[in-house]
This record gives C-alpha cells, sequence and structure tokens, in this order.
C-alpha cells in the first residue's frame, strides 16, 4: 500500500483539503488502521494532480473558499483498481509493547511490577479506544457505512480480546515467576549470568540510580507541585470566611463569597479547559497558578492601603477562583504521562497523587489556623501567594514536550467537543453528575457551616483548623488503603460504600456538639472520601483521549471536586439565620 492510495481513499469518502485529509488520520477512521507522515501530505496532492488523479476545486464555508480535491476519472479508477488488489498480510506486527516483552526476562528478570505497569498502561489506552470506538456510530457526525462497520466491529472484537489478555497476563505476572516453556540450549541461566558480570564489571550504581531517579522526577515534581498547590488553598479555604466574618460579622455575606468562589470555579473550568487544551498543559498550570497568586496578593495590599472593601474581596475570590479550576485540571491532565514515564500504574499514580494531596489536607488547615491566630487572615493569605509562587516554579521545571492540541480549529469547537464527550460517554456522565448533586449538598458544611458551627458552640480558628485537619486525616487513610489493596477491590462497591460514609457520620453533630464527637465524625467522613478521588480520576484518565483531558477534567474540577455549583453556600449562609448550625449539619447529611 502507498501514501498515494490512502490520501486517495479519504478523498474518496468526500472532497477534502489538506488539513481534512491530516484530521482524518489524526480522529477519523484512517488513523486506525494506517499511519501517514503528515509532512508528506500536500506534497503527495501535488504529485496526484500533476498525474491527474485528482483535481483542486473550491467551496465556499463560513463564507470564505476553501480549497479541495476531488478525484477525477482516472483517480476513482486508480482507487478501484487498488482495493481490486489483493491485500498483503499484515505481517510482521509491530507491537512495541510484545517486543519489549520478549526481551524482558534478559535485561529486566526481576522487575516484573515494571511490566505490570506497562501492560497496565497499555489496558488504559486500549479501554479508552474502545469506548471511542462503540461511541463513534453513534456520534451524530461521521460516516460509517455498511462496510465501516465491520472494520469497527473487527476492532472492537480486537480490543476486547487485547483487554482479556492483558487481565490474565497481569494476574500471571503478579504471582510467581513462572519457568520457561522451553529452553533446549540453556538461555535463560546464561542470560542472567552475562548480565551479572557485566553489572559487576563497572561500578555503576549511581548511574543507575540517577536514571531511575530521573525517570521518577516528573511524576514526583508534578505530586509535589499539587501538593503545595493545596496548603495553599487551604489556607484560603479557612482564611476566607474567617476574614469576612472579622470584617462584617455576617453569615450571608460569608455565603456571598463562597457563592463568587463557586461562580469562578464554575466559569475558569467551563472555558479554562478549553483554554488548557490549547495553550499545552503545562504551559497551562504555570499560567494559571502565577495569575492566581496575584489575585490573592491583591487582598493584603489592598488592605495594607486602607482601601480594602468587601465588594473587593468578593472581586478577588472571584479571580481567585477563576485560575484555580484551570491550574487544578492541567496538573490531573498530566498524571497520565508522567505515570507512564515514571513506569508505574495509573491507579497508584493517582492513590499517590491523591495521598500527597490529602496530607496537605491534613496539615494545611492546622497550619492555616495557626496562621490566621498569629497575624491575621489578611496577612495570612501571602502563604497562598508563596505557594502559588512554588507551584508554577515546579512545574516549570519539568521537562514535557507534548502539546495535547485538538484538531477543531476554533475555541467554540473545541469547547463543544469536551462537552459532547462528557455527554455522551455514559459512565463520565452519570460519574460527574453524582459527584456534582453530592457535593452540592455538603460543601456548605465545609465552608459556611462549620465555620459558623464552630464559632457557636466550640471555639475559634484553631480548632476549625484542626476539625478540618481531623477530616483530611481520615481522607489520607482512605486514599492510602486504595493505593496499597483498594485498587483491587471492584470500583463500583468503593464508588458506592465511599459516599455512604462521607455522609453518615455528619448525624453525630446533631447529637453531641463536643469538640471530640465533631473532629470524629469529620475523620469518618474524610476515610469514606479518600478512595474517591483516585478512584474518579483514574475512571476518567482512561476513557478520555489525551486531546480533550483539559476539557473534561476542566468539568469536573468546577461541577465535583471544586463544587463549581454550590450556590447553596449562599442559602446556606441566609439559612442561618432561621436555623441552627447544628440543625444545617443535619440537613446536609440527610440529603447526602
Amino acid at each position: 500500500m502507498s501514501i498515494e492510495h490512502a490520501i486517495l481513499g479519504v478523498i474518496g469518502l468526500y472532497p477534502c483539503s489538506g488539513y481534512d485529509i491530516k484530521r482524518e488520520f489524526e480522529d477519523g477512521g484512517a488513523g486506525l488502521v494506517w499511519a501517514i507522515g503528515f509532512g508528506s501530505i500536500y506534497p503527495k496532492l501535488e504529485q496526484l494532480a500533476h498525474d491527474g488523479l485528482v483535481e483542486v476545486v473550491h467551496a465556499q464555508t463560513s463564507g470564505r473558499q476553501k480549497k479541495q480535491y476531488e478525484l477525477t476519472a482516472d483517480g476513482w479508477n486508480e482507487l478501484g483498481e487498488w482495493l481490486a488488489t489483493a491485500p498483503a498480510y499484515p505481517l510482521p506486527m509491530r507491537d512495541e509493547l510484545l517486543l519489549r516483552m520478549l526481551f524482558w526476562g534478559a535485561a529486566r528478570p526481576d522487575d516484573r511490577d515494571m511490566l505490570v505497569a506497562h501492560l497496565q498502561d497499555r489496558q488504559r489506552r486500549s479501554r479508552t479506544l474502545l469506548a471511542y470506538l462503540e461511541q463513534w456510530p453513534h456520534n451524530g457526525e461521521s460516516l460509517v457505512s455498511e462496510y465501516g462497520m465491520l472494520v469497527i466491529t473487527y476492532l472492537r472484537a480486537r480490543l476486547e480480546a487485547e483487554l482479556q489478555w492483558i487481565e490474565a497476563t497481569t494476574t500471571q505476572l503478579e504471582g510467581s515467576p513462572q519457568p520457561p516453556a522451553q529452553d533446549p540450549r540453556g538461555l535463560v541461566p546464561q542470560q542472567q549470568e552475562r548480565r551479572r558480570v557485566a553489572l559487576d564489571r563497572g561500578d555503576e550504581s549511581g548511574e543507575r540510580w540517577g536514571s531511575y531517579l530521573m525517570r521518577k522526577f516528573s511524576f514526583i515534581a508534578l505530586t509535589i507541585a499539587n501538593a503545595i498547590a493545596v496548603l495553599g488553598n487551604s489556607i484560603v479555604t479557612i482564611a476566607f470566611p474567617w476574614l469576612v466574618l472579622e470584617l462584617t460579622g455576617s453569615a450571608i455575606k460569608t455565603g456571598v463569597i463562597s457563592a463568587a468562589i463557586a461562580l469562578g470555579l464554575g466559569v475558569g473550568a467551563f472555558f479554562g479547559g478549553t483554554i488548557v487544551d490549547r495553550l499545552g498543559l503545562k504551559r497551562a498550570s504555570v499560567v494559571a497558578d502565577s495569575l492566581g497568586g496575584l489575585a490573592i496578593a491583591l487582598i493584603p495590599l489592598s488592605s495594607f492601603s486602607g482601601t480594602l472593601t468587601f465588594e473587593q474581596l468578593v472581586v478577588f475570590a472571584f479571580v481567585r477562583a477563576l485560575f484555580q479550576s484551570p491550574a487544578v485540571a492541567a496538573r490531573q491532565s498530566l498524571i497520565p504521562d508522567f505515570a507512564q514515564q515514571a513506569g508505574i500504574s495509573l491507579e497508584q499514580a493517582n492513590a499517590t497523587y491523591q495521598t500527597l494531596q490529602r496530607i496537605e489536607g491534613f496539615l494545611g488547615p492546622i497550619l492555616a489556623g495557626l496562621l490566621i491566630s498569629i497575624v491575621g487572615p489578611t496577612i495570612a493569605l501571602w502563604g497562598n501567594v508563596v505557594t502559588c509562587i512554588f507551584a508554577s516554579c515546579i512545574v516549570a521545571s519539568v521537562h514535557y514536550e507534548r502539546h495535547n492540541a485538538s484538531s477543531e480549529p476554533s475555541f467554540s469547537q473545541q469547547l463543544f467537543a469536551g462537552l459532547q464527550f462528557v455527554w455522551r460517554d455514559k459512565l463520565i456522565f452519570v460519574i460527574v453528575f453524582v459527584i456534582a448533586c453530592t457535593n452540592m449538598l455538603d460543601a456548605p458544611l465545609l465552608t459556611v457551616i462549620l465555620p459558623i458551627y464552630i464559632r457557636t458552640y466550640i471555639g475559634g480558628s484553631v480548632d476549625l483548623g484542626i476539625i478540618m485537619a481531623g477530616f483530611g486525616g481520615g481522607a489520607i487513610i482512605g486514599a492510602v488503603l486504595y493505593g496499597a489493596i483498594g485498587w483491587r477491590l471492584p470500583r463500583r462497591y468503593i464508588f458506592i460504600g465511599g459516599f455512604l460514609l462521607v455522609g453518615v457520620p455528619i448525624w453525630l453533630l446533631l447529637l453531641n456538639s463536643s469538640f471530640m464527637v465533631t473532629a470524629f465524625a469529620l475523620m469518618c467522613s474524610g476515610f469514606g472520601a479518600g478512595p474517591v478521588n483516585p478512584l474518579v480520576m483514574t475512571l476518567i484518565q482512561e476513557r478520555v483521549p489525551p486531546q480533550l483531558r483539559g476539557r473534561v477534567f476542566g468539568v469536573l474540577t468546577a461541577i465535583a471536586f471544586n463544587r463549581g455549583s454550590n450556590w447553596n453556600d449562599y442559602f446556606r449562609g441566609v439559612d442561618r439565620i432561621y436555623y441552627s448550625a447544628r440543625g444545617n449539619s443535619l440537613y446536609c447529611s440527610m440529603l447526602l
């Protein structure tokens, strides 16, 4: 098969521009069964036109003339003759994973965990492609002829068989090593001895450790940067409501701040996810963290100058949240590539990522509470400025070349493609819907009701920090257990059980308002939340194509993890006038 015939086949589907042909081999059916160098498309089109197989036609698209190519009679004949020629059998099979497995016993015989990680990454990619193929015949856009459907059926059967093979292979590799099926020349012991002698000959231990750490560096750096950002967000989470309560003493205005943050998160995620995919994941993370830190810095600067008003605080809170969502989405979207580079499975990578994030969520409220009690909420906000600077510098230091740009040429098309993917992927849609509903109900507990509850029944900002840290401590335990053994259990039961455990302990706040009971209830609730985030992140990363990660995680960041629709915060603040904080706690737990 030649490149020319592949181009003729695509033009046979519909008159194409060079860009249209490129898209077909990137996102269309042709790219699933054949690879083509994009740099050769235009030279080949010129040659085909010179040979009289294609001709240039002009079409009006969006009020502009567009240059397209159409097959001539000779082109249709050439395409038909090529289709009638018997195709070559597809050998050799070029599969890098299988090639590596052939050599694994010689070079890394004892490193079965890394091979399992390679297989799990292949499993994730195959599941993503299988989900794409399952949706393709129903996407309302693509031409799927009778013959094209037969190709899709073959590819789906091949992927399903591959996934079954990966499951069986992973199970075998996680068990005891098996002897060779046959080794008539005794090569296995010879390989091991040759390798041992060569490695002992030169003291390369330092170099090997250096290589190991370099492979892990990107993932470690990303995890640390995210934890630092979470630490800064913990300061903001406590300092903002406390600052408003000190300035105004109004529960309604505290709710207004929460609503402004919710609006910023929602707007930032809705549009920011597309910007993340257009800018590139690394660049978007650095820019968003830097601008978010600048927005926070304006609050203490305005306070020092004596010009800070409640209205300004609302604006600054909105702008800070506006940049928070894209930063979170960009870092979450980087995990699959860095996990693959580090040679660890996606489940374990997300569990590690979330565990360190939860540790900062545990320490952050304590440090924030102490910081506020010592220097006040206004000066404490400088802590978030510093964390934003550190997080952006760490991500900027990571080497990352991939630019997950989508093929949609316009911003609106990219935005629609992300929303369309979430809508059509039923599993992701259900996950987003469930988490959005539950977070809309429980977010007022942490952002409005709990600060008022602590201030009314228990004590000050230090008590609030310790109790919220208890939630983080429980989440750490849950995330660690998931990373160790939980990811081997059925995902459905972990998801449902985690959500049940989040809401039930809050009933204790109705029965007793002591410090110990409140801390215990929040810790149990955190334990239930611990496995949910890494599980959900893994499911989405498995199913979302790389070029759509920013948009999908943007939606999830706003609607789910960062409570982008929590206008309920405001109404809970208003409701505080008529009902007790304890009654509001019961309200949240009942709805959960």
